[in-house]
């Protein structure tokens, strides 16, 4: 489970103010499900309440004080709990669209050269997810041992022979390369890269939107960040499919030889 909290503006309005000094707005939590099981808190809860007493958002959560979303700006006090992190989200849902593309692309996927890009070896158990797509496949990384035994597997399942190595040569050699980690060098920043038969040319593409289910959707509160919201209903939820999303905006940002 987790939460996401609303900070609500104190009362500007002369007469709800002073009724305010009397009787002290409540804060407003409520239990919204999501799908079966699954559900997650929302807290709408005045900013002079947290800020007085930031323990007053633990004692209303629980555990749940420790994964949070802020609706819109978040308090001063949100420094006393730990807030969600999305963290290889974007790069699953870049592996996940790279295999739609090679499901609708690859007439002949026996002839298909791939390079898979993996220099910390964070991504070893996605590799099965294009052994079918492809008849040669070559992994580049500075931890090969992360891809030993699932280049074992591969190759007593499906005959499949993988190269593992730390440099991918030239890329042109290859139909399709996968880069699902971040870094500062623009072509293999959570990209796929590729090679247009008609040009020559190595086509770069990228997303940054999700396809986000409309239930899941509708069920987010405004205001809050819908990558967060995704993931956490993913990590904390349990709800799996979610993991299975790709990006809805995926398109070439640039061609290189």
């Amino acid at each position: 489970m987790f939460a996401v909290v609303k900070i609500l503006e104190d009362e500007k309005k002369t007469i709800k103010r002073i009724r305010c000094l009397f009787r002290k707005p409540l804060p407003e939590l409520e239990r919204i499900n999501v799908s079966g099981e699954s559900f997650f808190y929302y807290l709408g809860i005045y900013r002079k309440q947290i800020e007085d007493n930031p323990a007053v958002l633990r004692e209303l959560l629980g555990s749940c004080a420790d994964r949070v979303l802020f609706c819109g700006e978040k308090p001063e006090a949100s420094v006393y709990f730990k807030r969600i992190r999305v963290e290889g989200f974007l790069q699953t849902a870049l592996i996940n669209t790279a295999r739609e593309l090679l499901k609708s692309r690859c007439a002949d996927n026996s002839r298909l050269r791939l390079c898979f890009i993996d220099k910390k070896g964070e991504y070893a158990e996605y590799l099965p997810t294009f052994s079918e797509y492809a008849g040669e496949i070559t992994v580049v990384t500075d931890e090969p041992s992360a891809y030993v035994e699932i280049c074992d597997r591969l190759y007593g399942e499906y005959g499949l022979s993988v190269i593992v190595g730390k440099s991918a040569g030239t890329l042109s050699s290859y139909d399709f390369t996968v880069s699902p980690q971040f870094n500062l060098y623009k072509l293999f920043n959570n990209t796929v890269i590729i090679k247009n038969p008609s040009t020559g040319m190595l086509d770069v593409f990228r997303g940054h939107e999700l396809k986000i289910p409309e239930k899941v959707k509708a069920a987010a509160p405004q205001g809050v960040n819908k990558l967060e919201f995704v993931y956490a209903l993913y990590k904390y939820c349990r709800i799996e499919s979610l993991g299975e999303l790709v990006f809805s905006d995926f398109k070439a940002i640039d061609s290189v030889k």
